[in-house]
């Protein structure tokens, strides 16, 4: 049922209905909580979807600007306010999820996904709470994989490839991922 959903979400999202879409990979999500694509989907078209009714809404306000180059600033500062504005919205929603069911990995790892860039600290904490659930959530491991990645860990980092493809071996993606 919940792939029957995501179908349908994402052939709302191809026709430009992120809305709906976002809905639908919720309804997903509601369906089948481990769904870790949907989740995936649901934060991207949810980002997109919502970014112009936040940015209409007047939730994020701005002075008088005089010249081009002021406007566009003002323009640029109040799209990147209202992305953090929807990201901070999402992330609370899986702070939420992930209180309300500790015992489901895939919400702290969309935790960690949340936090990849901008607190790896965190987002390493995450991932691990995440394969503390379930030492079998792949997604967890690539996520600690690219972190190591990201410090110049090669060593760790393919360790962690190593155990994510252990962890789930009829993916592909993860054993392309190993073999490079």
């Amino acid at each position: 049922a919940a792939r029957a959903v995501f179908a349908r979400a994402e052939a709302a999202r191809k026709a430009g209905e992120l809305r709906k879409a976002a809905a639908l990979y919720r309804k997903a999500i509601q369906i089948d909580p481990d769904f870790v694509e949907a989740h995936s989907q649901f934060v991207s078209a949810s980002r997109i979807a919502e970014l112009p009714t936040v940015l209409r809404s007047g939730a994020i306000v701005t002075g008088e600007s005089t010249t081009q180059k002021e406007e566009r600033e003002t323009r640029e500062r109040m799209e990147q306010e209202a992305e953090e504005k929807v990201a901070s919205d999402l992330e609370a929603e899986y702070q939420r999820w992930a209180q309300e069911h500790p015992n489901k990995a895939v919400y702290e790892y969309m935790l960690g996904q949340f936090k990849q860039y901008s607190d790896p600290h965190a987002a390493e904490q995450h991932y691990l709470a995440a394969v503390k659930i379930d030492s079998k959530f792949a997604p967890a491991y690539l996520g600690l994989s690219g972190l190591e990645e990201l410090r110049g860990e090669e060593q760790k980092s393919i360790e962690y490839l190593r155990k994510a493809v252990d962890a789930n071996p009829n993916d592909p993606s993860y054993l392309l991922s190993y073999a490079r």
